[in-house]
C-alpha cells in the first residue's frame, strides 16, 4: 500500500508529511507547505516553484473556488478622463495672417472658444514692446492658454496645432490621424505649406523683396505655385474628402489660408485639381467660414464679405 493509500501525506519530491499548523517548514525550507492528495509528486514540486517565484499562495492551485490572482491578471480597460476646458484662451491675431487664420480655424473646429486681441501688421503693432513681451519673435499668432493661474504661450502656429489637439483630444475632430504613416504625411504636408509656401507672403519677407527691384506678386506667385506642385503631388494620393483621408486635420487647416493668399497674387488654383478639390470640401466647413480673414472683427468694412 502507498502512502497516499493510507492516508499518509505526500510531499513535493516524494517524501511523506504534514505541513505543521503555523505554515512553517519542518526541513528548512521556505516555499509554502501543503498537503497534497492524489496529485503527483512532480506537480507539487512545480506548483511549489510557481508559487515561491511569484508569491502567490500555493493553495490557489488545489482550490477551484479561489479566484485567479489578480497579478495574472490584466487590469480592466479604463478610459482617459475627459480633456477639462481651459478657463481662458487668448489669440493674438491679424485678420489677414495665414498663420494666425490657422489657429482660429483649429479653435472653431474644436469648439473652444477664444478672446481676439489684434495686432494689426500694417501700423507694424507686432514690432511693439507690448507684443514682443508675449512674442519675442515680434510675429503673430501668439496662443495663450489659462488654466487656474497657469498660462501656457506658444508662439508658433503649428506648435499651437499640436498642442490644441495633444491637451484636447476630446474636442471635435482629431487634428492628427491615428497611424504613424498618416500623421506623417499630415505633418509633411504642413510642413510644405509652412516652410515652403506661407513665407513668401509673409510681409517682413515681402518688404525686403521690394528694394530689390522684384515684383513682389510675380516673386511670390512663383514661389508658391511650387509649393503647391509638391502639395498635390503628395495629396494626390493620400487625399479623401480632404488631404489626408476623409477628415480634416493639420494639413487642412495649414492649406486654407495658404490658398486664400495665393489668390490674392493671382494663382489659378485649376493647375492643382486635387488642392481645388480639396479646398471646395474645406470651404463648406462652418468652422473654416468663420476663420476667413473677411469674416473678422478686424477686417476692414472695404474688404468684408458681402
Amino acid at each position: 500500500m502507498t502512502p497516499l493509500e493510507s492516508g499518509g501525506k505526500r510531499r513535493a519530491g516524494g517524501r511523506n508529511f504534514r505541513a505543521p499548523a503555523n505554515g512553517s517548514s519542518p526541513d528548512g525550507f521556505d516555499e509554502p507547505q501543503l498537503e497534497v492528495r492524489g496529485i503527483p509528486g512532480v506537480h507539487s514540486i512545480v506548483y511549489s516553484w510557481i508559487a515561491r517565484k511569484h508569491d502567490i499562495n500555493i493553495f490557489w492551485f488545489y482550490n477551484p473556488i479561489l479566484t485567479f490572482p489578480d497579478k495574472f491578471v490584466s487590469p480592466p480597460t479604463t478610459q482617459p478622463p475627459p480633456s477639462k476646458m481651459p478657463d481662458k484662451v487668448t489669440l493674438y491675431t491679424y485678420f489677414r495672417s495665414s498663420c494666425s487664420a490657422r489657429l482660429r480655424i483649429a479653435l472653431h473646429l474644436k469648439n473652444i472658444p477664444f478672446t481676439p486681441i489684434f495686432v494689426n501688421l500694417l501700423r507694424d503693432e507686432q514690432s511693439s514692446p507690448a507684443n514682443r513681451t508675449i512674442n519675442p519673435s515680434g510675429t503673430v499668432p501668439t496662443l495663450l492658454i489659462t488654466q487656474g493661474s497657469d498660462t501656457v504661450t506658444i508662439t508658433q502656429s503649428l506648435a499651437a496645432l499640436e498642442y490644441l489637439e495633444e491637451a484636447f483630444p476630446d474636442n471635435g475632430p482629431s487634428l492628427l490621424p491615428s497611424s504613424a504613416h498618416d500623421r506623417a504625411l499630415v505633418r509633411t504636408l504642413s510642413q510644405i505649406i509652412a516652410c515652403d509656401v506661407q513665407p513668401v507672403t509673409n510681409l517682413r519677407i515681402l518688404k525686403r523683396v521690394a528694394p530689390l527691384g522684384a515684383d513682389r506678386a510675380a516673386w511670390s506667385k512663383d514661389l508658391i505655385e511650387d509649393g503647391l506642385r509638391a502639395y498635390e503631388a503628395i495629396a494626390e494620393k493620400s487625399a479623401g474628402r480632404f488631404s489626408v483621408g476623409d477628415q480634416i486635420t493639420m494639413a487642412d487647416v495649414c492649406l486654407v489660408p495658404a490658398v486664400w493668399g495665393a489668390e490674392r497674387v493671382g494663382v489659378d488654383l485649376s493647375g492643382f485639381p486635387v488642392v481645388d478639390r480639396i479646398m471646395k470640401n474645406l470651404e463648406q466647413e462652418e468652422a473654416v467660414r468663420k476663420g476667413h480673414w473677411q469674416t473678422q472683427p478686424d477686417t476692414p468694412e472695404d474688404l468684408r464679405a458681402k
